[in-house]
């Protein structure tokens, strides 16, 4: 937890004066433009913060099987929604992440479906990650916000069901790898380390002119505005702890919104078919006399996004961080010689003067590459989640200096270690 938080300070702009200020914000009884904005940029960096930070008491961790263990040994995974699970029996908004995603016919007091290599058919296309920010898991949970949330200053959360999973099944493999391939039909249990798989598509996100803005959103971030007195079908919302996304997020009639189901842009369904959409909204008064607009216009959503792009390279700037201090210590501990590289054809098995092109040596037992004092004593060939497959890597003839560069990345420079 401690390392989460040296990350948000890292990550978010003003650290301890920026949480100051969004805390005095959301106490108050409206949030204007500025502000809204702080809490969404806040939420963004907490959720690439959660993404690489280890978390070895993770409460799930008991429900985990596999070669890499707790969801931290995949840096690139984001959290679970906050919604009430009833086969946990845990409290609906109570700022903690909860085990399993909702279904398109979720009505606010069934079970939740955790994301498992055995989902497939319509537990699958009917899956929807989708509820309130976990507040307290990433690290938030100074929000001053009831469960209620009536003026709505509490974020909802979107995220790929790709990006959920705390073992190893959908994707089987997560690294940038996962970035030139699209969604198939199911996970498959013959996938290995070697299987790059996506089992869900992306998120896509509209701009107020219903113009797709982007596909490939790992993440979306929606800030409710306080409860409108008009929505479309004259429908008020009645906001509780267990409420629906549709007593919090709003709807948009609009002519860019007419292919959409029922005519719509509806920031709160979730039985969108096939993928997830959210629509960014305007000020409803900027859209009087607008032929694009319904009359009944209130969308006051506000929105942020992080893309799967931005989640990898967020997460290979944390790897490459972390191969090269393997690296480092290695050489300290072996009278500054680093490892052989392991054989590209074999990447389990680190050859004796095998300088490279090879693989990153994540598994050389013989050397003990554990790198004391880092990450905890793991495993690397445990904690990195398969990002160690992507990595190529080449030792000088001396044996004093390694360059490494992963390999899905191409337009990032090597790096070098000596």
């Amino acid at each position: 937890m401690v390392l989460l938080i040296i990350m948000l300070i890292t990550l978010t702009v003003g650290g301890y004066f920026g949480v100051r200020a969004l805390n005095l914000a959301v106490n108050r009884s409206g949030l204007d433009d500025r502000e809204a904005e702080q809490i969404l940029s806040q939420a963004k960096a907490a959720l690439l913060a959660w993404s690489v930070v280890t978390e070895d008491n993770d409460p799930y961790a008991g429900n985990v099987t596999g070669t890499y263990g707790l969801r931290a040994f995949r840096p690139g995974n984001l959290p679970y929604p906050d919604l009430v699970d009833t086969t946990t029996l845990a409290r609906p908004s109570d700022g903690v992440r909860d085990h399993g995603c909702a279904r398109t016919t979720w009505t606010g007091t069934q079970a939740l479906i955790p994301v498992t290599l055995s989902m497939s058919g319509p537990n699958k296309t009917r899956i929807r990650c989708f509820g309130r920010l976990p507040l307290s898991t990433v690290g938030l949970d100074r929000f001053a916000v009831d469960s209620t949330d009536s003026a709505g200053r509490w974020p909802w959360y979107a995220v790929s069901a790709n990006l959920v999973n705390i073992s190893r099944d959908c994707p089987y493999r997560l690294d940038g790898t996962i970035l030139g391939v699209g969604a198939v039909t199911t996970c498959l249990a013959s996938d290995s380390e070697t299987t790059t798989r996506l089992a869900f598509p992306w998120i896509t996100v509209l701009d107020p002119a219903g113009v797709t803005i982007s596909t490939r959103a790992a993440a979306v971030i929606l800030l409710p505005g306080p409860v409108t007195t008009i929505q479309p079908g004259d429908v008020r919302q009645t906001r509780s702890a267990t409420a629906l996304p549709s007593a919090f997020l709003d709807t948009v009639d609009s002519a860019a919104c007419a292919a959409r189901p029922a005519g719509r842009c509806d920031n709160s369904l979730l039985n969108q078919s096939p993928d997830m959409f959210f629509i960014q909204c305007v000020k409803p008064g900027s859209t009087t006399g607008d032929p694009r607009f319904n009359a009944k216009y209130a969308c006051n959503d506000r929105l942020s996004f992080i893309t799967i792009d931005e989640l990898m390279n967020h997460a290979a700037k944390r790897m490459e961080r972390e191969f090269a201090s393997c690296l480092v210590e290695f050489a300290r501990l072996h009278g500054g010689d680093f490892p052989w590289a392991a054989s590209l054809t074999d990447p389990s098995s680190v050859v004796v003067n095998q300088y490279g092109p090879g693989v990153f040596p994540s598994n050389d037992e013989a050397f003990n590459l554990l790198c004391p004092g880092t990450m905890n004593q793991k495993h690397y060939s445990n904690y990195w989640g398969g990002w160690q497959r992507d990595v190529s890597y080449l030792l000088a003839g001396d044996r004093k200096s390694a360059s490494f560069a992963l390999k899905s990345f191409p337009g990032r420079r090597p790096v070098e270690v000596r």
